[in-house]
């Protein structure tokens, strides 16, 4: 299952679906739909976002996935009803999570799991690091503890 992520997302994700099913949903983020801020115009090239996205994984993934970026992949969707017939963009593994961190404060988060969101943000220089883009779930493993995962390293 594919899962949309334009630049409208905040307008439209009720037609995007509710699942937790991570194995089969992606996230696309096309190119020709980034944004980029005004004030951030003359350092960062519009499309580039995907790119980023995808440097966060690998850079992850160089750390034995530390930092817990999802995987990420660049990628050309065909297609009769997009313009031009086409789509390219980052391509991310969707991330079943229990809530971003805009309700939440720091207490109970373990320190070992912010820290990993600073040294993956410092890395990549990210300059949009947020509540919103940063999910919260409660690890599998049975100790009940709290694992925090960066999304959205386009700007």
């Amino acid at each position: 299952m594919l899962v949309f992520l334009p630049y409208s997302v905040l307008y439209f994700r009720h037609r995007n679906p509710d699942t937790t099913d991570a194995d089969t949903v992606f996230c696309l983020q096309p190119m020709d739909e980034e944004y980029v801020p005004g004030e951030l115009s003359t350092a960062l090239v519009k499309g580039g976002g995907s790119y980023r996205e995808r440097a966060a994984f690998l850079v992850s993934h160089e750390l034995g996935g530390y930092t817990g970026v999802p995987n990420t992949q660049l990628v050309t969707l065909k297609h009769p009803t997009f313009a031009g017939g086409e789509k390219t963009g980052s391509l991310q593994r969707f991330v079943p999570a229990s809530t971003d961190m805009s309700d939440h404060g720091p207490a109970g988060i373990p320190v070992d799991e912010v820290h990993k969101i600073g040294i993956v943000d410092l890395l990549l220089f990210n300059v949009d690091r947020h509540e919103g883009n940063v999910l919260m779930r409660t690890r599998n493993n049975g100790s009940g503890t709290r694992e925090l995962v960066p999304i959205d390293h386009g700007l």
